[in-house]
């Protein structure tokens, strides 16, 4: 039995790779462009012993993410010099390692193999994480979401001193991880129906001195408007995330109306599919209704944050609701294509597959194509070949170079 489930994982993690690596494997080469310049700046200290430099909060930065930012930079720096492809080469086993983990999560929740193959697929090629596995700097949502899958885990297997502490390296990946409680009280009382208030306790110490270090010892002294919660979003950021999630890629009009068509057409399969899948489950009480609240709660709570800044969106915040997301699809999914019988259900299931991954496919190539981010990379590739490292403020070579932080990293 232990030789045919470590064949399973095998086979699992195998597939992973194959897949993610041929459906983005342009963003290996991509260049530091932009922020990671700032976080590189980090990367090269006078001696070890400053490293704990990587830890202190920085009053003229936004976010505090020592763990994804500075010392993911410092140790790849300190590995692999300035060879860019290594950094990508981190960011993708991140990532495949994370969708990996929606392959256990999906299987322990669903007792269905299955399903979690699907979920873990869905989750690992969805367009959204075009940006994150290409720009160095976005590597936060690539392991933040590994995190909260791995303290998640822990936590399932009562292994509540390693959750925890994959819930600390998470807090200090990404803020949104903060929210990990919420999930873990949801799944206690909808999925096992019974609290364990004790062992939220410890995680609520951590966001108090996490909270308390961050907003009153170390405040940030950074005041701009595109990070400004509110919540008073309207309905055009919610469409945003929405229609990101569903499969629908950034810059959508300008495409051809020939693709557009298989675009929506796809999209609609796949949601409408999922959506009669899920009925049918419940008609056949082939899952609880409870498991589904609880999959689509986790899915709200994760993207609520982002929702409050309307002034900054960006499709891999939804990296975190996407776990969930992809739970959500693979289960209407299998019931839907269940409906047909065991005789035809492997087929129509590669059809729903193969739409998803043509989807997904078109998604992430105009993404390449027209993302301002990847011809800001192309050019801070080619100003820093030429050492050209003076530039016009607010020009697009001096955003390209990270500003001034290219002068700390190229002294």
């Amino acid at each position: 039995m232990k030789k045919f489930i470590y064949s399973q994982n095998t086979i699992c993690i195998i597939m992973y790779t194959l897949l993610i690596f041929l459906m983005y494997g342009k963003s290996l080469t991509v260049y530091f462009v932009q922020d990671d310049f700032y976080f590189l700046s980090f990367a090269i200290l006078p001696s070890l012993k400053s490293i704990l430099a990587l830890f202190t909060p920085q009053p003229d930065v936004v976010w505090f993410r020592p763990i994804s930012s500075q010392l993911f930079f410092f140790i790849a720096h300190l590995l692999f010099g300035y060879k860019v492809v290594y950094f990508h080469v981190i960011v993708f086993f991140t990532h495949i390692l994370a969708a990996y983990l929606v392959y256990v999560f999906v299987k322990n929740l669903t007792a269905n193999n299955l399903i979690g193959y699907i979920s873990g697929l869905i989750y690992g090629l969805h367009q959204i994480h075009t940006l994150s596995l290409s720009w160095l700097a976005t590597y936060s949502f690539v392991l933040g979401p590994l995190l909260l899958l791995l303290t998640f885990h822990e936590y399932q297997r009562k292994k509540y001193v390693h959750a925890l502490l994959c819930f600390t390296l998470g807090i200090l990946s990404l803020e949104v991880i903060i929210l990990t409680p919420l999930i873990l009280i949801s799944y206690q009382l909808l999925v096992g129906r019974r609290l364990i208030i004790k062992t939220i306790y410890p995680y609520l110490l951590i966001i108090f001195v996490f909270i308390l270090v961050r907003m009153i010892l170390f405040p940030t002294h950074v005041n701009t408007y595109q990070y400004a919660v509110t919540f008073d979003f309207g309905i055009n950021v919610l469409k945003f995330y929405l229609l990101r999630i569903i499969g629908i890629p950034l810059l959508f009009p300008p495409l051809s109306t020939g693709i557009k068509v298989i675009i929506v057409a796809g999209a609609g399969v796949i949601c409408i599919g999922g959506f009669l899948g899920l009925v049918f489950a419940f008609k056949h009480n082939y899952i609880e209704r409870r498991t589904v609240v609880f999959l689509l709660l986790s899915c709200a709570v994760l993207l609520l944050p982002f929702l409050g800044l309307p002034q900054h969106v960006a499709p891999y915040y939804e990296s975190f609701a996407l776990i969930f997301w992809a739970v959500l699809s693979s289960i209407g999914i299998y019931f839907f294509t269940s409906f047909f019988g065991k005789k035809y259900m492997q087929a129509f299931l590669m059809v729903f597959l193969m739409i998803y991954m043509i989807l997904q496919i078109i998604g992430s190539q105009w993404t390449y194509a027209t993302h301002w981010i990847f011809r800001r990379a192309v050019l801070a590739e080619k100003l820093i070949k030429e050492k050209q490292f003076s530039q016009r403020i607010g020009s697009e070579e001096f955003f390209s170079l990270g500003a001034d932080a290219i002068f700390k990293v190229y002294k």
